[in-house]
């Protein structure tokens, strides 16, 4: 009964989450800071992450290697989210570069920010509610419940693996190839960290930390 609840899940979790940020057109503006308003869309998607994951802590059953102790914990904590960091900030800075060299560009991404406060607040509310939203759909309930689907077969567990990837890789797509690929190599990335790390926490600071930077960024070059 378990198995076809997670089946019926699955579908509607791929039908409603996972398949519609793949058919985003190209040049779709970023609403981060919604004029320093809380979205229905961010709650939503905030009360989806937090189902799924503590979902996951009671359906996916722990490794005796998961339950550590409080300074183990720490310092997998800190390590992986530093390396895990680092490794995407690299990745971004070999596709920047890439850009600079081959006739392939980033769709630009265009922000209606004001710097207030207020905006400011919301717009690192949505990064850091949209990190864990996409590290807990895409790092966590898709490759542990396929991997569950699976049963310990090598060769689909790869695959389901691969999927994930490519998956998340490709709901960057409309903002060109270059992000699609970075994307790919920074959910490798955000996979491997999840699986060392033991905790669905090291790549969403991670992540965040990523977003955060670049949006910064961003927002500097647009003023």
């Amino acid at each position: 009964m378990k198995n076809k609840f997670l089946i019926l899940e699955w579908i509607v979790i791929l039908i409603f989450l996972v398949i519609p940020p793949l058919l985003v057109n190209p040049g779709t503006s970023a609403a981060i800071a919604n004029n320093g308003k809380i979205s229905p869309y961010l709650l939503l998607r905030l009360i989806i992450a937090i189902f799924l994951y503590y979902q996951q802590i009671y359906v996916i059953k722990k490794t005796p290697q998961e339950q550590n102790g409080k300074f183990r914990k720490t310092v997998l904590f800190l390590s992986w989210s530093a390396i895990c960091f680092g490794l995407l900030m690299i990745t971004q800075a070999l596709f920047q570069a890439i850009s600079l060299v081959l006739p392939l560009k980033y769709n630009e991404t265009v922000f209606d920010f004001n710097l207030d406060s207020k905006s400011c607040i919301v717009a690192f509310l949505n990064l850091l509610t949209g990190a864990f939203y996409e590290e807990v759909l895409y790092r966590e309930y898709l490759p542990e419940t396929m991997l569950m689907f699976s049963r310990g077969r090598k060769f689909r567990s790869n695959l389901s693996e691969g999927l994930c990837v490519v998956v998340f890789a490709m709901s960057h797509r409309y903002l060109g190839l270059l992000p699609v690929l970075n994307a790919f190599l920074g959910g490798m990335i955000l996979r491997i960290c999840r699986k060392k790390s033991l905790s669905i926490w090291t790549c969403t600071i991670a992540h965040f930390m990523y977003n955060a930077v670049l949006f910064v960024f961003a927002i500097l070059q647009q003023k």
